[in-house]
């Protein structure tokens, strides 16, 4: 479902007219299937939905579902949790109230304890954990015994929740996401058209970290991006310009210009042992980096 998905916002059509309606979309996943096998021997099937957000990590959350053996088809519950730095850890237990801790992210101490006590569960009947590291096992497991399990799915990763970004050009689509922009907000500053290209300015913004617990867990970071698209609807060039980013010590002042159609941002680089300071400039009209 998730590829059928996809593959439909990434067909493109190839006319071009400078009177084309212009815009960003957005869509988002929440569920997700996944097929593999127990022990190289029993064929399976995962579903699993997002339940909950955990108040303190923007890429924490809780998930609920099922997994089924193929040749039977009957539904075995799962309930679990995503932690990024490790991957998804589910569980089949009868205990309605640990289950019930882990949906709503009930526990006490900062993310990464909530998440040491979800994966510490014992009182399962069945686990089973999908390491989002390729260069690590997954596993199932019951009271008895520890399986191999192997996940088919050739993708990048195991994200059951996912932001994606699209440019919409008329009828035709460009999957930003292509290029890791998947930030939390992208918009378009200004375009300029013509009848051999469109040139883009987008402005994007994204929280500082995803631990909001964390160092510049408050802070937004935010920059530019220069698109170029042919008429042919393909992208040609692709510039980012970083404005500020609080945990790689990059911050910024807006310098004043009598010409509007000009930014320009004086940018102080602290990451190093010597602060180093730069002048960046972007024509909003021409849509050009100005050396």
């Amino acid at each position: 479902m998730r590829k059928i998905i996809l593959l439909f916002f990434l067909i493109t059509l190839t006319c071009f007219s400078q009177q084309k309606n212009i815009s960003i979309e957005s869509f988002r996943t929440n569920d997700r299937i996944f097929y593999g096998s127990i022990d190289d021997k029993y064929d399976i099937t995962i579903y699993l939905k997002v339940e909950n957000f955990s108040e303190d990590h923007l890429y924490v959350y809780s998930v609920k579902g099922w997994y089924y053996y193929n040749k039977v088809k009957k539904n075995i519950p799962l309930v679990g949790v995503f932690n990024p730095m490790t991957g998804l850890t589910l569980f089949n237990t009868n205990d309605k109230t640990f289950e019930k801790k882990i949906l709503d992210f009930y526990f006490t101490g900062v993310v990464w304890d909530k998440l040491d006590e979800i994966e510490a569960f014992k009182n399962y009947n069945e686990k089973i954990f999908i390491s989002n590291n390729t260069k690590e096992s997954n596993s199932w497991s019951n009271n008895a015994k520890n399986l191999k399990l192997t996940i088919n799915n050739e993708l990048e990763d195991i994200y059951i929740f996912e932001d994606f970004k699209f440019l919409k050009i008329g009828s035709s689509i460009i999957n930003l996401s292509n290029y890791h922009l998947n930030y939390k907000d992208l918009e378009i500053i200004s375009k300029k058209t013509s009848t051999s290209e469109i040139r883009l300015l987008l402005k994007y913004e994204q929280f500082g970290n995803p631990n909001i617990q964390g160092m510049c867990g408050g802070s937004m970071d935010f920059g530019y991006i220069i698109l170029v698209i042919n008429n042919k609807n393909e992208l040609i060039q692709f510039e980012e310009i970083e404005i500020e980013n609080c945990r790689a010590f990059i911050y910024s002042q807006q310098l004043e210009e009598n010409n509007k159609k000009i930014l320009k941002y004086k940018i102080t680089d602290s990451s190093n042992d010597k602060e180093n300071n730069k002048t960046i400039t972007i024509d909003t009209e021409s849509i050009r980096l100005i050396k």
